[in-house]
């Protein structure tokens, strides 16, 4: 019997956004003076800074102090992730740059995701191959990983995902947010997954008294030396060992779970005849 049981951290991270509104005061007219256009007005709708800027200010923002070739990672990475499927504004929203490795064997950008009150890492692993022009090219996994995305507006409450994935598995540890592929097509979302917590077996009568058979058997081959039967034996015992582990993943824009069972190899040492 096949099982294969999963583990991950689960953190929810939650952002608190403070909006400053300069006074309006003599503002439409020092405009006038000056023949500039008027500032907007609270309600209107705010441009996103074009891109080189943006990354500046972000750069600022987390002290990093990046090189021209890291530059070009960066902007390289949020161009492979707009062409999963977010919009640009959408992506200067809600992704924020974290770190950039570039070494020789690792070269990766790291974003910051958030949205509502869930976050998560986004890495973007960089290859290269050399184009018909002899030019280096840039690959990134990111425009893989996150294929058919799309922007994700609305996300169920925190509470709701946690009551859902225990009426889906029952009680569960081990969770996380993440953006993964999910369903037979594939689309990227934005998912809460976490495996159940495994019950106790209960033994009855009959059960105990077969343990103890195998138990003597074992004890058995031992004093004849016949290690080979030993193992299988105790791979034997060892196989339907345990209640199954579940895995569940709770889509945060739906709230639909998905449900399957962990399974892990586990080979069993046959007796040679």
């Amino acid at each position: 019997m096949n099982k294969k049981i999963y583990s991950a951290l689960f953190k929810f991270s939650f952002v608190t956004v403070f909006t400053f509104t300069p006074a309006a005061s003599n503002r439409d007219a020092l405009a006038r003076a000056r023949n500039a256009q008027p500032a907007p007005r609270r309600g209107s709708a705010i441009k996103p800074l074009p891109t080189a800027r943006a990354q500046k200010t972000t750069e600022a923002r987390i002290g990093l102090k990046l090189t021209e070739e890291e530059s070009g990672m960066v902007r390289g990475s949020r161009a492979a992730i707009i062409a999963a499927g977010f919009s640009a504004p959408y992506f200067d929203s809600h992704f924020a740059l974290t770190r950039v490795v570039n070494t020789p064997g690792d070269r990766r950008v790291v974003w910051r995701f958030t949205v509502g009150e869930y976050s998560t890492v986004v890495s973007d692993s960089l290859g290269f191959y050399t184009d018909a022009q002899g030019r280096r090219v840039d690959t990134h996994s990111a425009g893989a990983a996150l294929r058919s995305a799309h922007d994700v507006l609305r996300v169920i409450p925190r509470r709701r995902a946690e009551r859902l994935m225990r009426s889906c598995i029952g009680a569960f540890t081990n969770g996380a947010v993440v953006l993964q592929a999910e369903g037979d097509a594939g689309h990227t979302a934005l998912v809460f997954v976490a495996s159940s917590v495994p019950k106790p077996r209960r033994e009855d009568r009959a059960g105990r008294r077969e343990r103890e058979e195998r138990e003597e058997r074992v004890k058995r081959e031992r004093a004849k030396g016949g290690q080979a039967q030993v193992d299988e034996i105790e791979a034997e015992d060892e196989e339907g060992e345990g209640a199954p582990i579940f895995i569940g993943a709770v889509n945060l824009e739906t709230g639909r779970c998905t449900k399957g069972e962990a399974i892990v190899d586990h080979p069993v040492v046959r007796r040679k005849g």
